[in-house]
């Protein structure tokens, strides 16, 4: 084969696969755009380590990962991957938004985000390596972000560490964020359950409520919170919530339930066996209840166990923080 036979079949090859992609742009086949994405970086990684972004930037591949992000363009992949749930769409999400990061703090919290609500190790991994891959994150908000994401005991602080000193430029960056590190090893929050009902009010209000009670009483860096939907939930539940349970100090527990015409006049079930289980296994709980609710059996049959009634949020409140304080006085802080 000659050299113009050669150079006639690339470009056929070439326009073989501009088609492909335009035809995947029309039936907006967003998996399949990914997943040719993906393939484009795996050549990509032919070039070594010490290539210069300008000399990949004049590879021919360039022109063809501008084609996808082109036809990628007017979709929202952290939408996509949202929705999806697809383990295999989800890491070739993250693997394109990689590429878009540098420079994007938007992307790169979101990222980061998902670092902690996406449970699958290999994503995870996907995650950090995409961070720390040649990258500065060195930015105010990058930094901070990632400081606070090591008190958070969803995330294993191994992630934390190849991102922070592969991806941080800075000395003081990484002294700090390995300094902080070293102390959450040394000194990690205590841990408490939370048991409420999954209504949009009691994730917005609830949990707003408590964070400002545990700042008012000094603890926010003490204690934390275990909420069941932040955590992993493959496998059996009741046992999930079981070992939860056993492994935090004690347990704060939301009996109220809403309707749609308002607050329900009964418990909520579920929050009640979370309370028989906690008193199973021996630790300590607390009932905070919104007045109005008829728990006055249910507290006699638990041998009349403390509970606190509120009325509104600022009430709720004031509860909270002489909760807070009585586990502050029993824990020695």
């Amino acid at each position: 084969m000659d050299q113009n036979e050669v150079l006639g079949q690339i470009i056929e090859e070439e326009g073989k696969w501009y088609s492909h992609i335009e035809s995947l742009k029309i039936n907006r086949n967003i998996r399949g755009l990914l997943e040719e994405y993906a393939l484009l970086k795996s050549e990509r990684e032919q070039y070594g380590p010490d290539e210069s972004r300008e000399q990949k930037l004049n590879y021919p591949l360039e022109g063809k990962f501008n084609c996808i992000r082109e036809a990628l363009q007017n979709t929202d992949i952290a939408k996509y991957i949202k929705k999806n749930k697809e383990l295999e769409v989800k890491r070739l999400g993250y693997g394109y938004l990689g590429d878009l990061a540098r420079g994007n703090i938007n992307i790169t919290l979101f990222l980061l985000d998902s670092l902690k609500t996406d449970f699958n190790s290999d994503n995870k991994q996907t995650i950090t390596i995409e961070l720390s891959s040649a990258r500065e994150l060195d930015n105010k908000i990058i930094v901070d972000k990632i400081l606070d994401m090591v008190d958070d005991d969803n995330i294993e602080n191994s992630y934390l560490f190849e991102i922070i000193s592969r991806g941080f430029k800075k000395p003081t960056n990484i002294t700090a964020a390995l300094k902080k590190i070293e102390d959450h090893y040394k000194n990690p929050p205590k841990r408490f359950f939370v048991g409420h009902e999954f209504s949009n009010k009691k994730l917005k209000n609830l949990r707003k409520t408590i964070e400002g009670s545990l700042r008012e009483v000094g603890l926010d860096n003490k204690f934390k919170p275990l909420y069941l939907d932040l955590e992993e939930r493959e496998g059996n539940l009741l046992e999930k919530i079981h070992n939860q349970i056993k492994e935090t100090e004690f347990g704060i527990y939301d009996l109220s339930k809403s309707t749609k015409e308002g607050m329900g006049s009964l418990p909520n079930l579920s929050v009640t066996l979370e309370v028989g289980l906690s008193k199973g296994i021996g630790k300590r709980f607390y009932i905070i209840v919104k007045e109005g609710i008829k728990i006055e059996g249910l507290i006699s049959d638990l041998g009349g166990e403390i509970y606190n009634p509120y009325k509104n949020d600022s009430e709720l409140r004031e509860k909270l923080c002489q909760i807070f304080n009585k586990e502050k006085k029993r824990l020695g802080y």
